[in-house]
């Protein structure tokens, strides 16, 4: 954080799944002055408490959801989002950090965009524009299998993600049905030349 904290530039974040809880971009926008955020969320109309009235000019929020490709769901009349896409409509080549918490679709969100940089599709040999990964990792009661669960794991870890940290959420054990459900993990983009966390001499 420290080096974030010192960034000349400006540094994106990016929120999907905002929920109630707004305390880690509060934290973000507060620790860091260059901080900047977008969050979609189509379950809330705006920010959590945390962020109810502060830093209006380095926040943005959409009631959309975000997706492995572009839909609109007439039924409750939200609009789905790829990253690819979100990334394009806000002319971003690039964003710092990737914070996601949205209910096991991270797995063909995540994955729908990771797989345009494996060998043979669109951008075959390119660095991935994210520096790091924030997502809450939940468990479906049915799926993915572990097989798929490697296959996704290993494709972040070929787009040169590396796990920097991890952390149980015991939430659904102490106060839901008893079963732990989901786990927090970080990933650092390895091979990323814009990354605020290194510099070209300090990449992996």
């Amino acid at each position: 954080m420290r080096k974030y904290e010192s960034l000349q530039r400006p540094l994106r974040v990016y929120s999907f799944g905002v929920g109630g809880d707004s305390s880690f971009e509060a934290e973000m926008l507060n620790r860091s002055s260059s901080a900047e955020v977008w969050g979609f969320d189509d379950s809330v109309d705006g920010w959590g408490l945390d962020l109810a009235a502060g830093f209006p000019n380095r926040t943005h929020f959409f009631k959309a959801a975000v997706a492995g490709y572009d839909f609109f769901d007439e039924s409750d009349k939200t609009e789905f989002l790829s990253i690819r896409s979100i990334m394009a409509k806000l002319g971003h080549d690039y964003v710092d950090i990737v914070k996601m918490d949205i209910e096991g679709d991270e797995f063909p969100t995540i994955e729908s965009f990771f797989k345009d940089f494996e060998r043979g599709e669109k951008y075959e040999g390119k660095e991935v524009p994210v520096g790091q990964l924030v997502i809450e990792i939940h468990v479906p009661d049915k799926g993915p299998r572990i097989t798929q669960f490697a296959e996704w794991w290993e494709r972040l870890e070929r787009s040169g993600m590396r796990p920097a940290m991890s952390e149980a959420n015991y939430l659904a054990v102490t106060v839901g049905d008893g079963k732990p459900c989901c786990v927090e993990y970080t990933w650092i983009n390895t091979k990323d030349s814009r990354s605020a966390l290194w510099t070209q001499k300090e990449r992996f």
